[in-house]
């Protein structure tokens, strides 16, 4: 016999899964490999319904109203929330959406990827999701497809193309190794790969979304690029959320300078004690990759 008691509590589950992306996150965070216990800051609700959102209006096929930047501090799990978690969540609303993400290395987007896989592969996402079934034919890191359609590509900034393959939601996490910053070569791949590359890559060029996730590295960065772009006349405009690590005017949108606690935007991930430390590295990295503000 059915026990409909259990079923009541699954359909429940799996409807509120669906409806939110936030009841998902929090769901399958310890799905995540490596992940641990999930540590809620407000800033991590901020970027979900933002992420859903814009989802919304893919699934609907509605015209977009912007692309999206995130500028934000290393080690705020802005990474499991949009190149891990978010592609598994709309394949239970749309199992037919595209996904292509790319990073500045091979080995970190296919990490991310091969990340959102486990997700898709659990117990938990197949009790509650069975519908949605990795292709035996296309089943790897780099590039794999469900039964139903949608599929997941991953590329590099500066080295593997995404040519011949379109995407209705663009995720770029992280397109310049830090390490390479004050490279001229390298911040000029980036900007050919996001006035060049991407904008040819979509489904439906009213539609599709491209979505930058970073911390700010310099003059020029991605997010340089893609705030000037928008600027001019017929470009897609540009939703920027700015969240440097302590209170400064460029929080953004400004409302959200009302969530800091003490000034700090996380105070258990990034205390006082914390920023400290980071701080001796010196200003120049510090001023962009944790205030979102880059000095000569």
């Amino acid at each position: 016999m059915v026990d409909l008691e259990l079923m009541d509590e699954l359909d429940l589950l799996r409807s509120c899964c669906r409806e939110s992306f936030w009841f998902f996150v929090q769901e399958f965070w310890e799905e995540v490999p490596g992940a641990g216990t999930m540590i809620a800051n407000w800033h991590m609700q901020v970027i979900a319904s933002e992420l859903q959102a814009v989802a919304e209006r893919i699934f609907c096929n509605e015209p977009k109203q912007a692309d999206v930047v995130f500028n934000i501090s290393p080690g705020t799990s802005k990474s499991t929330l949009c190149s891990i978690l978010f592609q598994p969540w709309t394949w239970t609303r749309m199992p037919t959406m595209r996904h292509l993400n790319a990073s500045h290395t091979d080995a970190l987007v296919l990490d991310l990827a091969n990340k959102a896989r486990f997700v898709i592969k659990s117990e938990k996402y197949r009790h509650l999701f069975p519908e949605i079934e990795l292709l035996d034919t296309q089943d790897a890191k780099g590039y794999f497809r469900n039964t139903l359609g949608g599929d997941r590509l991953t590329c590099t900034v500066s080295g593997k193309s995404p040519m011949g393959f379109h995407a209705h939601a663009l995720m770029v996490d992280d397109p310049i190794d830090p390490r390479s910053v004050l490279s001229d070569l390298e911040l000029k791949s980036a900007a050919d790969f996001f006035t060049d590359v991407l904008p040819t890559r979509k489904v439906d060029k009213e539609v599709s979304v491209t979505f930058l996730i970073m911390q700010r590295l310099r003059g020029g960065d991605p997010t340089d690029v893609m705030l000037e772009r928008a600027k001019q006349e017929g470009a897609a405009k540009v939703k920027h959320y700015c969240l440097p690590a302590e209170l400064a005017d460029n929080v953004s949108p400004p409302e959200l300078r009302q969530y800091y606690v003490d000034g700090l935007m996380d105070p258990v991930r990034l205390s006082r004690q914390v920023l400290r430390e980071y701080k001796a590295n010196g200003l120049y990295s510090y001023s962009g990759q944790f205030m979102q503000s880059p000095v000569p």
